[in-house]
Protein backbone atom coordinates (compact mmCIF):
# COMPACT_ATOMS: atom_id res chain seq x y z
CA UNK A 1 0.00 0.00 0.00
CA UNK A 2 1.41 3.65 -0.83
CA UNK A 3 0.83 6.44 1.36
CA UNK A 4 -0.72 9.26 -0.53
CA UNK A 5 0.74 12.89 -0.07
CA UNK A 6 -1.53 13.69 2.19
CA UNK A 7 -1.86 14.89 5.94
CA UNK A 8 -4.67 15.57 8.71
CA UNK A 9 -3.70 17.96 11.44
CA UNK A 10 -6.49 17.87 14.40
CA UNK A 11 -7.04 20.23 17.07
CA UNK A 12 -9.47 18.87 19.94
CA UNK A 13 -11.06 20.22 23.14
CA UNK A 14 -13.19 19.98 25.79
CA UNK A 15 -15.71 21.81 23.47
CA UNK A 16 -14.95 20.99 19.82
CA UNK A 17 -12.76 18.91 17.07
CA UNK A 18 -11.30 20.76 14.17
CA UNK A 19 -9.49 18.49 11.56
CA UNK A 20 -7.53 19.97 8.75
CA UNK A 21 -6.17 17.95 5.38
CA UNK A 22 -3.07 19.74 3.55
CA UNK A 23 -0.97 18.98 0.89
CA UNK A 24 2.79 18.80 1.03
CA UNK A 25 2.48 22.88 0.37
CA UNK A 26 0.04 23.46 3.21
CA UNK A 27 -2.70 24.07 0.70
CA UNK A 28 -6.00 23.15 2.85
CA UNK A 29 -8.25 20.66 1.32
CA UNK A 30 -10.59 20.18 3.81
CA UNK A 31 -11.73 21.33 6.92
CA UNK A 32 -14.36 19.57 9.56
CA UNK A 33 -15.77 19.94 13.22
CA UNK A 34 -17.27 17.89 15.69
CA UNK A 35 -17.68 17.31 19.29
CA UNK A 36 -15.53 17.42 22.38
CA UNK A 37 -12.39 15.51 22.17
CA UNK A 38 -10.90 16.02 25.60
CA UNK A 39 -10.61 12.34 27.32
CA UNK A 40 -11.48 13.83 30.49
CA UNK A 41 -14.20 15.31 29.64
CA UNK A 42 -16.16 13.11 26.96
CA UNK A 43 -13.86 10.19 28.00
CA UNK A 44 -12.33 7.53 25.98
CA UNK A 45 -15.02 6.14 23.28
CA UNK A 46 -16.42 9.64 22.98
CA UNK A 47 -13.08 10.82 21.95
CA UNK A 48 -12.46 7.92 19.92
CA UNK A 49 -15.76 8.81 18.36
CA UNK A 50 -15.31 12.66 17.29
CA UNK A 51 -11.71 12.29 16.25
CA UNK A 52 -13.20 9.14 13.88
CA UNK A 53 -15.84 11.38 12.60
CA UNK A 54 -13.43 14.36 11.32
CA UNK A 55 -10.54 12.06 10.29
CA UNK A 56 -13.06 10.28 8.29
CA UNK A 57 -15.21 13.32 6.68
CA UNK A 58 -11.66 15.01 5.86
CA UNK A 59 -11.29 11.74 3.92
CA UNK A 60 -14.02 11.76 1.75
CA UNK A 61 -13.63 15.34 1.06
CA UNK A 62 -10.02 14.66 -0.33
CA UNK A 63 -11.08 10.93 -1.43
CA UNK A 64 -8.52 9.76 -0.09
CA UNK A 65 -8.66 6.24 2.48
CA UNK A 66 -7.67 7.16 5.97
CA UNK A 67 -5.23 3.81 5.59
CA UNK A 68 -3.38 5.73 2.80
CA UNK A 69 -2.62 9.03 4.29
CA UNK A 70 0.69 10.17 5.28
CA UNK A 71 0.23 11.35 8.72
CA UNK A 72 -2.51 12.45 11.05
CA UNK A 73 -1.25 14.38 14.58
CA UNK A 74 -4.10 14.70 16.56
CA UNK A 75 -3.50 17.90 19.43
CA UNK A 76 -5.76 17.40 22.09
CA UNK A 77 -6.36 18.81 25.33
CA UNK A 78 -6.04 15.99 27.92
CA UNK A 79 -3.67 14.46 26.48
CA UNK A 80 -0.44 15.45 28.48
CA UNK A 81 0.35 11.92 29.51
CA UNK A 82 2.13 9.14 27.59
CA UNK A 83 -0.62 6.14 28.66
CA UNK A 84 -3.41 8.22 27.34
CA UNK A 85 -1.87 9.22 24.32
CA UNK A 86 -1.26 5.50 23.23
CA UNK A 87 -4.68 4.38 24.41
CA UNK A 88 -5.96 7.27 22.26
CA UNK A 89 -4.16 5.90 19.08
CA UNK A 90 -5.73 2.66 20.28
CA UNK A 91 -9.19 3.48 20.23
CA UNK A 92 -8.91 5.55 16.76
CA UNK A 93 -7.33 2.52 15.36
CA UNK A 94 -9.92 0.28 16.39
CA UNK A 95 -12.60 2.21 14.81
CA UNK A 96 -11.07 1.86 12.11
CA UNK A 97 -10.20 -1.57 12.09
CA UNK A 98 -13.95 -2.30 12.56
CA UNK A 99 -14.45 -0.71 9.03
CA UNK A 100 -11.75 -3.27 7.64
CA UNK A 101 -8.87 -0.51 7.78
CA UNK A 102 -5.01 -0.93 8.18
CA UNK A 103 -3.42 0.63 11.04
CA UNK A 104 -3.37 4.50 10.21
CA UNK A 105 -0.11 6.68 10.63
CA UNK A 106 -1.38 8.51 14.29
CA UNK A 107 1.16 10.90 16.43
CA UNK A 108 -0.83 11.98 19.54
CA UNK A 109 0.16 15.13 21.19
CA UNK A 110 -0.74 17.43 23.77
CA UNK A 111 -2.49 20.37 22.47
CA UNK A 112 -0.45 22.71 24.39
CA UNK A 113 2.79 21.02 23.46
CA UNK A 114 1.57 20.99 19.44
CA UNK A 115 0.57 24.99 20.17
CA UNK A 116 4.41 25.75 21.15
CA UNK A 117 5.90 23.50 18.50
CA UNK A 118 4.07 25.33 16.19
CA UNK A 119 4.40 29.11 17.20
CA UNK A 120 8.05 28.83 17.61
CA UNK A 121 8.68 26.03 14.98
CA UNK A 122 10.43 24.14 17.07
CA UNK A 123 12.30 26.64 19.48
CA UNK A 124 12.29 28.39 22.46
CA UNK A 125 9.19 30.34 23.41
CA UNK A 126 5.92 30.45 25.41
CA UNK A 127 2.46 29.86 24.96
CA UNK A 128 -1.15 30.72 26.83
CA UNK A 129 -3.33 28.12 25.52
CA UNK A 130 -7.16 29.47 26.89
CA UNK A 131 -9.70 27.56 25.79
CA UNK A 132 -12.44 25.81 28.12
CA UNK A 133 -9.21 25.03 29.89
CA UNK A 134 -5.93 26.67 30.30
CA UNK A 135 -2.14 26.23 30.26
CA UNK A 136 1.28 27.82 29.90
CA UNK A 137 3.68 25.58 28.40
CA UNK A 138 7.39 27.21 27.56
CA UNK A 139 10.43 26.42 26.07
CA UNK A 140 13.57 27.35 26.68
CA UNK A 141 16.79 27.93 24.37
CA UNK A 142 18.33 24.42 25.78
CA UNK A 143 15.07 22.39 25.15
CA UNK A 144 13.32 21.95 28.43
CA UNK A 145 9.66 21.91 28.48
CA UNK A 146 7.72 23.82 31.08
CA UNK A 147 4.27 23.82 32.32
CA UNK A 148 2.24 25.58 34.46
CA UNK A 149 -1.50 24.64 34.90
CA UNK A 150 -3.39 21.93 32.74
CA UNK A 151 -4.88 21.38 36.06
CA UNK A 152 -8.41 20.95 34.58
CA UNK A 153 -11.94 22.46 35.95
CA UNK A 154 -12.05 20.99 39.19
CA UNK A 155 -8.55 22.03 40.31
CA UNK A 156 -7.30 25.00 37.91
CA UNK A 157 -8.25 26.13 34.37
CA UNK A 158 -8.15 29.73 35.39
CA UNK A 159 -9.14 31.79 32.86
CA UNK A 160 -10.41 29.05 30.34
CA UNK A 161 -13.96 28.86 29.04
CA UNK A 162 -15.13 26.66 32.15
CA UNK A 163 -13.32 28.95 34.85
CA UNK A 164 -14.90 32.28 33.49
CA UNK A 165 -18.48 30.62 33.38
CA UNK A 166 -18.40 29.41 36.55
CA UNK A 167 -17.27 32.66 38.09
CA UNK A 168 -19.92 34.40 36.63
CA UNK A 169 -22.76 31.87 37.93
CA UNK A 170 -20.80 32.14 41.58
CA UNK A 171 -20.87 36.26 41.29
CA UNK A 172 -24.74 35.51 40.33
CA UNK A 173 -25.35 33.68 42.84
CA UNK A 174 -23.77 35.89 45.27
CA UNK A 175 -26.11 38.97 43.76
CA UNK A 176 -29.55 37.21 44.31
CA UNK A 177 -28.16 36.18 47.23
CA UNK A 178 -27.84 39.73 48.56
CA UNK A 179 -23.57 38.97 49.65
CA UNK A 180 -22.76 40.53 46.14
CA UNK A 181 -22.51 43.15 43.91
CA UNK A 182 -25.38 43.66 41.21
CA UNK A 183 -24.53 42.73 37.62
CA UNK A 184 -25.58 43.10 33.78
CA UNK A 185 -25.05 38.82 34.08
CA UNK A 186 -28.21 38.68 35.59
CA UNK A 187 -30.28 39.94 32.77
CA UNK A 188 -27.80 38.61 29.87
CA UNK A 189 -28.15 35.04 31.22
CA UNK A 190 -32.13 35.53 31.55
CA UNK A 191 -32.23 36.45 28.54
CA UNK A 192 -29.76 33.80 26.98
CA UNK A 193 -31.11 30.72 28.34
CA UNK A 194 -34.12 31.97 30.79
CA UNK A 195 -31.89 31.75 33.91
CA UNK A 196 -34.99 33.84 35.98
CA UNK A 197 -35.12 32.21 39.09
CA UNK A 198 -32.58 30.28 41.90
CA UNK A 199 -34.00 27.13 40.85
CA UNK A 200 -33.47 27.17 37.18
CA UNK A 201 -29.78 28.48 37.94
CA UNK A 202 -29.42 25.23 40.30
CA UNK A 203 -31.38 23.09 37.86
CA UNK A 204 -29.56 24.08 34.83
CA UNK A 205 -26.06 23.21 36.46
CA UNK A 206 -26.26 20.15 38.76
CA UNK A 207 -29.58 18.73 36.60
CA UNK A 208 -29.30 19.14 32.93
CA UNK A 209 -24.88 19.65 33.75
CA UNK A 210 -24.99 22.82 31.02
CA UNK A 211 -21.85 23.83 29.60
CA UNK A 212 -20.57 26.60 31.58
CA UNK A 213 -17.62 27.32 29.17
CA UNK A 214 -20.88 28.91 27.00
CA UNK A 215 -21.03 31.24 29.59
CA UNK A 216 -17.79 33.14 28.70
CA UNK A 217 -18.74 35.35 25.80
CA UNK A 218 -21.49 36.42 28.02
CA UNK A 219 -19.39 37.67 30.32
CA UNK A 220 -16.71 39.18 28.10
CA UNK A 221 -19.83 40.99 26.52
CA UNK A 222 -20.92 42.46 29.89
CA UNK A 223 -17.10 43.52 30.95
CA UNK A 224 -17.08 45.35 27.15
CA UNK A 225 -19.85 47.10 28.45
CA UNK A 226 -18.29 48.07 31.96
CA UNK A 227 -19.78 45.91 33.95
CA UNK A 228 -17.99 45.97 37.29
CA UNK A 229 -18.22 42.17 38.23
CA UNK A 230 -17.75 40.94 34.94
CA UNK A 231 -14.32 42.95 34.72
CA UNK A 232 -13.24 41.49 37.78
CA UNK A 233 -13.65 37.71 36.28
Amino acid sequence: MSRKPLVIGVDGGGTKTIALAADPSGNILARRESGASNVNVVGLDGTARSLHRVITECCDDVRCPPDELTSIVLALAGAGDDVVRQRISDAVNELFAQEGRKPLPISVESDSRAALEGAFDGGPGVVIVAGTGSIVIGKTDRGAVLTVGGWGRILGDEGGGFFIGREALRSLALHLDRRGEATKLEDKLAEKFQWRTRADIIRAVYQEQVDLSRLAPIVLEAAAQNDIVSQKI
